[in-house]
Formats: C-alpha cells, sequence, structure tokens
C-alpha cells in the first residue's frame, strides 16, 4: 500500500477543491504562485537528502511506491509541494470566508517569533 502517495494525492485533491468550490484566484497569480511552491520544497529537499543521507531520518519501505531520486522517495519530495499548495488554499479560503485578512496586523510578529523558533530548534 503506497499510503504516502495517497496523502499526497489526497492534499492536492483537497487544496483543488477548495479552489474551484470557492473560486479562489489562487492560479491566478501564478508568477507569485511557483516561487513559493518551489523555493521552500528545493530547500527541503536538499535538507531531507542530507538527513537522509547521515541516516537521521528516513520513510518506512512498506508504505512507498519504490522509486527514488536523489536518494529520497519520491512522495517525499511531491510532500513539498503538495503542503505548501494546500497551505495556501487554505488560507485563500479562509480569508475570502472571513472576507477580511484578520492575522495582518500580526504578519510581522508571527514572521519573526517563527523565524526566531526555527533559528532555536535547529541549534537545539
Amino acid at each position: 500500500m503506497q499510503l504516502y502517495l495517497w496523502i499526497n494525492i489526497f492534499m492536492v485533491m483537497l487544496a483543488m477543491a477548495l479552489v474551484f468550490a470557492l473560486k479562489l484566484p489562487l492560479f491566478k497569480n501564478y508568477f507569485a504562485l511557483i516561487p513559493a511552491l518551489i523555493i521552500p520544497a528545493v530547500f527541503f529537499i536538499v535538507i531531507e537528502g542530507f538527513f537522509t543521507r547521515w541516516s537521521l531520518c528516513g520513510l518506512h519501505g512498506q508504505y512507498l511506491l519504490g522509486f527514488y531520486w536523489l536518494g529520497l522517495p519520491i512522495e517525499q519530495m511531491a510532500f513539498y509541494f503538495s503542503m505548501p499548495l494546500l497551505s495556501l488554499a487554505t488560507y485563500e479560503a479562509v480569508d475570502k470566508l472571513l472576507h477580511k485578512d484578520v492575522l495582518r496586523l500580526f504578519t510581522k510578529a508571527i514572521t519573526v517569533f517563527l523565524l526566531l523558533l526555527t533559528i532555536i530548534l535547529f541549534f537545539v
């Protein structure tokens, strides 16, 4: 059973359902969407590649298709594209349903907090 593949497919289908059901303009801004998907994915794929090579992490082969690229399962790479897509679709859906950006005032504070937390966790 390719559980990880099904999880990725489900995330993409859920994102597409949100986009089409709520008529979200997610793909209208493809010039911003493409870098928003590719840059974090490449960053995390490189990090995951190092961690896998150093045997710090890995996925159970029972739940994989068995196709690897750069030492990583295809499902893991797909996850780094499907999760940001679902996150962006969810954000756009909440923004449309609430009719205003409720976090707009706190965006910089949240970003700084998450950045500092990430740096601290990296060194810990």
